[in-house]
């Protein structure tokens, strides 16, 4: 299972849609694919929130808690996920 993160500010994730193919899978994917999102802006999960396809999207919105929990070891991407995501922090 292939998963998408974005973990960043609302510029750095539009740009990282633009800068490889994660944003063109999600657009295209037919089956339900996690998105998560780790960012600072409240309002970075509207990206995909009011996405075309965003009926195949698995919403998971982190906010600040990310750095936290990865600060504390208390957060890890399964490998299942980690290995395949389409998008990674800038």
């Amino acid at each position: 299972m292939s998963a998408a993160l974005f973990a960043a500010g609302l510029g750095d994730v539009i740009r990282v849609c633009y800068l490889n193919a994660g944003y063109r899978f999600l657009s295209e994917t037919t089956r339900p694919v996690p998105v998560i999102m780790a960012s600072h802006n409240p309002f970075s999960i509207e990206i995909f929130r009011h996405h075309r396809n965003a009926k195949n999207f698995i919403l998971y919105d982190l906010a600040h808690k990310y750095e936290e929990f990865f600060n504390a070891g208390c957060f890890n991407l399964s490998p299942a996920i980690h290995p395949t995501a389409l998008c990674l922090r800038s």
